[in-house]
């Protein structure tokens, strides 16, 4: 039996919207990078407000400003940045689901804070003919699935996009060759998010001396990794970063933290906190224990 399909009809959007996961494990040796959502917790808290896997497919949308016509019922979820979406004219709020009807029409704004909108729905995405990236005039094609909605995020749990944020920085294999100076004011000397960055990574202004940094051959990297390039301002590798690099490495930053860095726009303050492996691994643990729950 063939099941049925449907389509989302973009409207208008200003940047492209992909349709992402939770990326693509296990393939690193060959160079092939993870991808996937920008931010991993916001699509996987989305996704679950629905009842589906964190990993699942939705649509990410990059600083709003879309509209989208909906041409089937069915449960939608909206999360990430909030974009002060509007069905037919009434505003919605963040981290919940909403039914839609056939027809209706989904706004999304500028937001004031935060990069990405996920929007998730009970749909099935595999096995149909899409594209990575739809623009205005483009359809998003689905099969219906059920999906059982679950009540609004609790606010405790809901990413701040807004605020300064401090990296936990897990010490790597070049970490002890910083010098005093530049360990001092990597951790005490508030710095800024670059303009030059990308999904690949995010440059930090904290001018560090980088001369004394030993050459070295490329090494595995992943989405965390630190490096120090020689004009002394750190890259935090993201989703889309190479699978090998030959600049020093200094650390890795909290797993969980890396969509709200993401999310960060250029000129946004932050600051460094050295962190370890064991508190890594129980925030981890507690996040993935409130999602089976």
């Amino acid at each position: 039996m063939i099941e049925p399909t449907f389509q989302i009809l973009v409207e208008r959007c200003q940047a492209p919207i992909q349709l992402v996961d939770g990326g693509t494990v296990g393939l690193r040796h060959l160079g092939v990078s993870f991808g996937g959502a920008a931010d991993p917790m916001a699509l996987g808290y989305t996704n679950h407000l629905l009842g589906k896997p964190t990993h699942s497919c939705a649509l990410e949308i990059r600083f709003g400003q879309c509209e989208l016509r909906f041409e089937q019922a069915g449960l939608i979820a909206l999360g990430g940045a909030d974009a002060k979406a509007r069905l037919n004219g009434k505003l919605l709020d963040n981290w919940q689901c909403v039914a839609v009807k056939s027809g209706d029409n989904l706004q999304l704004s500028m937001p004031q804070f935060g990069v990405y909108t996920y929007l998730a729905m009970a749909a099935d995405f595999s096995g149909i003919a899409n594209s990575d990236n739809y623009q205005t005039g483009d359809a998003i094609k689905y099969t219906p699935t059920q999906s059982s909605a679950r009540g609004p995020l609790p606010i405790s749990l809901r990413p701040d996009y807004a605020g300064n944020l401090t990296l936990k920085l897990i010490p790597a294999q070049s970490f002890n060759q910083l010098t005093p100076a530049n360990l001092a004011s990597l951790l005490n000397v508030e710095a800024q998010l670059m303009g030059d960055s990308n999904t690949m990574g995010v440059r930090v202004d904290s001018e560090l001396d980088a001369k004394l940094m030993p050459l070295m051959r490329s090494i595995p990297t992943l989405p965390g990794s630190v490096q120090l390039p020689p004009d002394g301002n750190p890259i935090v590798l993201l989703k889309d970063c190479q699978t090998i690099g030959g600049y020093p490495q200094i650390g890795r930053v909290h797993a969980l933290q890396l969509g709200l860095l993401a999310q960060r726009r250029p000129g946004q303050k932050l600051r460094w906190q050295l962190a370890s492996c064991q508190q890594e691994w129980r925030a981890w643990r507690k996040w993935r224990n409130w999602l089976a729950s």
